[in-house]
């Protein structure tokens, strides 16, 4: 399987959210466990960080994974439910806003018996 991350990008990322939250390479290595040399690795992206790493830097720096890895942070899941689609929903019109309920709540059944299915 072919590996398209771009650990550039995530190392810039994971730099600038701790950078926002206050935080050190040293104080975020020790909460992930890891060392201070390995966070300045992947941040300067000379240092590949796995996945499973990855998970642990965001669930530490309070972010999904998504947002390390999709192309844009923009469209991580946090971003989608708490900023673009509550930003969509308060410019519709009280009917088309019943037909959005309506649409999200086929959407979230249809996710349901998904979910039944593959248990």
């Amino acid at each position: 399987m072919e590996n398209n991350l771009n650990y550039e990008k995530i190392g810039e990322r994971i730099k600038a959210l701790r950078v926002k939250k206050g935080m050190t390479q040293s104080a975020l290595a020790e909460l992930c466990g890891c060392s201070e040399k390995y966070i300045s690795g992947v941040e300067r992206a000379t240092q590949n960080v796995p996945l499973y790493a990855l998970a642990t830097i965001a669930d530490v720096l309070d972010v999904e994974l998504d947002y390390f890895v999709v192309d844009s942070p923009r469209v991580s899941r946090v971003y989608l439910k708490n900023t673009a689609i509550p930003q969509k929903l308060s410019q519709l019109d009280k009917p088309f806003l019943a037909m959005a309920e309506s649409q999200i709540d086929a959407v979230l059944a249809l996710q349901n018996e998904l979910d039944v299915r593959n248990k």
